[in-house]
């Protein structure tokens, strides 16, 4: 018997099982993901590749017992001009110290290019360090009590027509049909992505206040982005779909609706790095709940009208 004829749990180490039915593959979380703090992963929105921030939000993760985080693009650690090995390498060091994963989907804000030329793994991971990975478009896993979990990083960047091809922008950020393709239509329970997907009221009303400050090329750049990456929510129908790039923290549950069927997904934005934001999360896979903190880990909440406070 060979390992896609076996449960996820059941395969040999760092397992690798293909659905034939949608020709998606699965990475078995138990064998690849360091889960040795509990059924519960740190989460962080953007950090533009904030080093300080990073720290302080691994420490504070650390004193909770959290041993992976999961960081929700605009990693920003990979990036030109700047001295990106070194302080990849002293994050690395920090995180080894701490005994502590960190894995990020890939945001607007990353040098594409540069992070390709790390290999993917067999387990599915790009490792950029000892214990950093990237979390390629399409990617699944199988946790050991079934949670199915996917990751669709990319996203337009609504200022794209004031950076620089090769500079500060790059092509590769836009979602495109061969991600999607490889993202496949096996439902899953949680999403990790940067874009959110079309319809979340208070997102909604959030960009409507600030729609005259942005250029019209710009905001119809940044929504096409969101549209594909909305057939993508689509297509895996996630219970809990979690994001970055909006700079806002939106917390609903939405009620979404397909030619075929509907579903109901809880939609959690983190805000982006900085003192009394809430960029941090915590999530426990027991339950798929969520709780969103700030780097201190004090509680972040929003009223019920969706306002900050």
């Amino acid at each position: 018997m060979t390992c896609k004829d076996q449960p996820v749990a059941d395969c040999p180490e760092n397992a690798i099982r293909r659905d034939v039915s949608a020709d998606v593959v699965w990475h078995d979380a138990s064998a690849t993901w360091p889960l040795l703090g509990g059924r519960r992963i740190g989460l962080m929105g953007d950090v533009h590749g904030d080093r300080n921030h990073i720290f302080r939000a691994a420490n504070m993760f650390g004193r909770r017992g959290i041993r992976v985080i999961i960081q929700l693009g605009d990693f920003g650690m990979i990036w030109p001009r700047r001295n990106w090995p070194i302080d990849l390498n002293a994050l690395d060091v920090f995180l080894g110290d701490q005994d502590q994963t960190l894995l990020f989907v890939d945001g607007n804000h990353e040098d594409h290019p540069l992070l390709e030329t790390f290999p993917v793994s067999s387990t599915g991971i790009r490792w950029v360090g000892e214990r950093i990975g990237h979390l390629p478009r399409g990617y699944r896993a199988v946790f050991s009590n079934g949670i199915r979990l996917a990751a669709l990083g990319g996203a337009n960047s609504i200022d794209r027509y004031r950076r620089l091809e090769g500079r500060d922008w790059w092509a590769q950020e836009q979602i495109t049909l061969a991600d999607l393709r490889v993202l496949g239509e096996e439902p899953v329970d949680v999403l990790l992505s940067h874009d959110v997907p079309l319809g979340v009221p208070s997102l909604d009303r959030h960009l409507a206040s600030i729609r005259d400050f942005v250029p019209r090329q710009g905001i119809r750049y940044a929504e096409r982005g969101r549209r594909m990456f909305h057939e993508g929510f689509v297509q895996v129908r996630p219970r809990l779909s979690l994001a970055g790039h909006y700079h806002w923290h939106v917390d609903e549950t939405i009620e979404f609706e397909t030619e075929s069927e509907s579903f109901a997904t809880r939609v959690v934005v983190l805000d982006a790095q900085g003192a009394s934001r809430g960029n941090c999360a915590i999530l426990n896979l027991d339950d798929l709940s969520v709780e969103v903190i700030d780097v201190e880990g004090r509680p972040y909440l929003l009223d019920h009208l969706g306002v900050h406070r």
